[in-house]
């Protein structure tokens, strides 16, 4: 079943916690501007309600002598963007370049070549 993703402010967020915190989202949808809001309104949850913090995070050091972090291990990307899979992707293939391309596998080469994330949004 898919899913929907509704950014709140974070100024909000105590209104969506806690013990009611469903009921609290699903009224949200009772607006007069918004016809047949209570189809949304009174709705069943397929699921519960999440928070995401809205931020991407990764390492500044991805690769050591004889490790490098790839995907996951090497930083995240808030889930709501889609965008995790396609940067493990990105890392994997530029790291196999950097290995395959030459004999110097130190981390200041696979840094460069498959750990630039900072590098990759400038």
């Amino acid at each position: 079943m898919p899913g929907c993703i509704f950014p709140v402010p974070v100024e909000l967020r105590e209104r969506l916690s806690g013990e009611n915190k469903t009921a609290a989202f699903l009224a949200g949808f009772r607006l007069a501007a918004v016809p047949n809001c209570d189809r949304l309104a009174d709705a069943t949850p397929a699921g519960p309600c999440a928070a995401y913090p809205m931020h991407d995070s990764w390492t500044t050091t991805p690769c050591v002598e004889g490790a490098a972090l790839a995907g996951d291990a090497a930083g995240f990307s808030d889930p709501t963007i889609g965008e995790g899979l396609s940067i493990a992707l990105r890392d994997a293939r530029l790291f196999g370049e950097a290995l395959l391309g030459g004999d110097d596998w130190s981390p200041a080469t696979l840094a460069v070549h498959g750990g630039g994330r900072h590098g990759m949004w400038s």
